[in-house]
């Protein structure tokens, strides 16, 4: 699609680093690339790759667990679902309403702050 619409330099696709000594490319992305109009990036973690796609820290985990560094990817998701599973534990489900025990538990959990999404845990190779 790349070669389609035309290369231009933004373009590129990340892979799992162990896949790199696999890779097969035809002549013409072989040449894309050595001209710097499109781009492999070997990742090793979901976090490399999400700071690649947003060009935003992935973001660690604060030490007490209290949340990610601040102004980070996660840092930002951890605070939007902080707030949805605060407004679920104080407001009634729309079903019948009464509270949905599922989204209690989870806004509990969360509250607790005994969730803790650890994504930089997660490697790409495990997929």
């Amino acid at each position: 699609t790349c070669k389609l619409l035309g290369f231009t330099g933004d373009q590129g696709v990340m892979i799992p680093s162990k896949n790199v000594p696999d890779l097969m490319l035809r002549s013409d992305i072989v040449k894309a690339v050595g001209e710097k109009q499109f781009h492999i990036y070997p990742i090793d973690s979901i976090d490399q790759g999400i700071e690649i796609l947003t060009g935003v820290k992935a973001g660690e985990m604060l030490p007490d667990g209290s949340g990610f560094e601040p102004n980070t990817v996660h840092a930002k998701v951890y605070e939007k679902l902080f707030f949805l599973a605060k407004t679920a534990a104080q407001s009634p489900s729309q079903n019948g309403g009464k509270e949905d025990p599922t989204k209690v538990e989870l806004a509990k959990m969360l509250l607790r702050q005994q969730a803790e999404p650890k994504l930089s845990d997660v490697s790409v190779n495990e997929f």
